[in-house]
């Protein structure tokens, strides 16, 4: 009794089947038949699934790659801007909404057009770039830091004359190693000429150039310059320098051998007489002038120290009006001395020889 219920329950289940794919609810039905709501369902769901469908009413086109999802997301997938922006007419989608203008090769009935083929972009080839390396070092061999080096162009300037670009600039590192890798400039006026490295030390450096190297193709046009003919491509290394300290200098002395003691504070007729005049002259880096000269003192008992600034040629003088002392030098019998010292950022302190003069307690005489 169990087994023929059962029977006749899939037997009416089947049936029940064949009708509603013959001609009832599960049949088929074209796009014409199908409500609006539902067409505009289906159409939302294809867009958030990536599917390619046809829009009713458009155009096909299936020479167009097939397969790119249709909506403002891989709008440029095709190589259209347009594609996938949402159409402002749902008539242009049979009614169905949203409404997105589809330019992948999406027809009805399917994919019309070949499958897209990924064809990857070379990869552009660099344009070679030059570059140039040396060093820096002291005549001792030692490294030298921080010194300007700068990449410049000589071109023709039109005017039977040669100009200079400065096409880059660095410094030297901690190695004393520099480098250039850049892209040379267009022709200036009426073309380039060649390439200078310029080794450019600041004005108030504490060295100067001695001498510079470099392998052919460059060659040495001064202690400070290396030139090549123009270069666009290769590398050059070797476009070394030596550079020195300047020699620095600093010199001391009196204008009295020997002096009366408490000389200006004589009366007439032998006095008043004159009180020491210390004075010197540095020579050594930029600048010599606003240099400051400390001048040590001694009496035979203490130190007395006193500043001075050089002048525009690096002399200096301590009397006993810029002192503030009128008996300076006399006061205390015996022999006296001074040195002087001037302290160079970047080289170091350097102090001069020692000036002597005697202090006696009765009136001399001696040759200035």
């Amino acid at each position: 009794m169990k087994e023929n219920w059962r029977r006749t329950i899939g037997i009416a289940a089947v049936i029940v089947l064949a009708l509603l794919l013959g001609g009832g609810l599960l049949a088929p039905q074209s796009d014409d038949d199908v409500l609006p709501h539902i067409k505009a369902t289906r159409f939302a769901q294809a867009v958030q699934d990536g599917a390619c469908i046809a829009a009713p009413n458009l155009a096909c086109d299936p020479s167009k790659p097939c397969g790119h999802r249709v909506g403002p997301s891989t709008g440029a997938a095709c190589g259209d801007p347009t594609c996938g922006w949402l159409e402002s007419d749902p008539s242009l989608c049979g009614g169905a909404s949203p409404c997105y203008y589809c330019c992948c090769g999406c027809c009805p009935g399917g994919c019309g057009g070949p499958s897209p083929t990924n064809t990857p972009r070379p990869t552009p080839t660099p344009t070679p770039l030059p570059s140039w390396s040396g060093s820096v070092v002291d005549d001792s061999g030692a490294p030298v830091g921080g010194v300007p080096i700068e990449l410049r162009g000589r071109y023709d300037n039109c005017a039977s004359g040669t100009a200079e670009w400065v096409i880059d600039s660095t410094l030297t590192g901690a190695t004393g190693a520099y480098s250039f890798f850049t892209a040379m400039p267009l022709n200036p006026g009426c073309g380039w000429l060649g390439v200078s490295i310029v080794e450019v030390l600041p004005w108030n450096s504490v060295y100067q150039p001695l001498s510079a190297s470099v392998p052919p193709p460059g060659w040495v046009h001064s202690a400070s310059e290396i030139r090549y003919t123009w270069r666009t491509t290769g590398g050059y290394s070797g476009n070394d320098y030596v550079v020195e300290l300047i020699p620095i200098d600093l010199t001391l002395g009196v204008d009295y051998p020997y002096l009366v003691l408490r000389g200006p504070e004589l009366p007439p007729p032998g006095g008043p007489l004159p009180a020491q005049v210390i004075s010197g002259t540095y020579t050594g880096p930029l600048p010599l002038d606003g240099r400051q000269i400390d001048i040590h003192i001694w009496d035979g008992s203490v130190w007395d120290t006193y500043s001075v600034l050089t002048g525009a040629s690096g002399d200096f003088v301590l009397t006993p009006a810029l002192s503030g002392d009128p008996l300076l030098g006399t006061t205390l019998l015996g022999p006296w001395q001074a040195y002087a010292e001037v302290m160079v950022p970047g080289s170091g302190v350097y102090v001069s020889p020692d000036a002597f003069w005697r202090v006696n307690w009765f009136p001399v005489h001696g040759t200035r």
